[in-house]
């Protein structure tokens, strides 16, 4: 999940690999019928067409009709069997992130996360890798507020970086709260902290809520102190992406506080849950590490953030 988890907004360039000019190239996605009234949470396991290893700058997602986002993960491992590509198959709900070989979990990273429609680049200097023919999980969530069934149409272009401005190849983080309840007519704050598992720089944060989500803050905790903002979203439709200059350093063991909140106007206690009638308190991002390892070395930053004890 990541969201997504995920990417800022410049102009199109090409990259200069191995001596060739790279070109951008573009990517359409299995349509996605949506019930009237309803959302709807899919996924589907594909290869890009790259041939080579390529550092990617700029992403622009088209979609229509409008789409709540799209995450796009990229699989490291080595299990590139066929038998797990979906050929235009769409599997449904929070389970579908589990689709693609069985080792997905503990080999995958974010190119892209938790977007809308839109050109979404990385700050200069900045890149994400693509091994040839990456393997890509592609999860949409689109809502359907009309009264007949809408086709949802999602169109990826993949622009090459120019290597010669590659200082930092990033990694994905992508942590999310399990244990909250938010209870009824009432407004929730709940209180999480992540733990850096290894030396990184937090290079950009995302957060990402559901309808009822109000703000989310995330501060540094220095001494077991919680210290300065460096991240705040107060747009749950459009989470803010922000990239953090200088990056934050976080040596392993130290941590960021995350506070999300909510004003639950409806009749029952909401949840963690994939659908838009649940609720999510997610932290996503992208780092980069203080010594760089082989782009099959690289993953995603994940797992959960853990509640403060008062």
């Amino acid at each position: 999940m990541i969201a997504a988890r995920l990417l800022l907004l410049a102009s199109l360039a090409a990259a200069t690999v191995a001596g060739a000019r790279e070109r951008p190239f573009h990517v359409r996605f299995t349509p996605m019928e949506v019930p009237p009234g309803r959302d709807r949470l899919t996924c589907e396991y594909l290869e890009l067409p790259n041939s080579t290893t390529l550092d990617v700058s700029r992403f622009v997602v088209r979609a229509r009709p409008r789409i709540h986002h799209v995450a796009i993960f990229g699989y490291v491992g080595r299990d590139r069997a066929p038998r797990y590509l979906s050929n235009g198959n769409l599997l449904d709900g929070i389970g579908c992130f589990v689709i693609g070989p069985p080792d997905m979990a503990q080999h995958t990273t974010a190119l892209l996360g938790a977007v809308r429609t839109g050109a979404y680049d990385l700050p200069e200097g900045y890149a994400v890798t693509l091994l040839p023919h990456q393997p890509v999980s592609v999860v949409t969530h689109t809502f359907n507020r009309s009264r007949r069934t809408r086709t949802t149409h999602v169109r990826l272009t993949v622009v090459p970086a120019d290597p010669a401005t590659v200082r930092h190849h990033l990694e994905a983080l992508d942590v999310l709260a399990l244990y909250f309840e938010l209870p009824p007519q009432q407004q929730t704050v709940y209180v999480a902290d992540f733990t850096a598992p290894i030396d990184l720089n937090v290079a950009m944060l995302a957060s990402h809520q559901h309808r009822y989500g109000t703000r989310v803050a995330v501060h540094r905790v220095v001494d077991g102190v919680e210290a300065e903002q460096i991240y705040e979203n107060l747009n749950w439709r459009e989470p803010k992406l922000g990239w953090l200059d200088p990056p934050v350093h976080l040596r392993a063991g130290e941590k960021l506080r995350v506070h999300c909140e909510w004003d639950n106007r409806g009749d029952r206690t909401l949840r963690f849950g994939g659908s838009a009638n649940d609720e999510m308190c997610n932290l996503e991002g992208y780092v980069f590490r203080d010594v760089e390892v082989p782009p099959e070395e690289r993953g995603e930053i994940g797992g959960i953030l853990w509640p403060v004890t008062p």
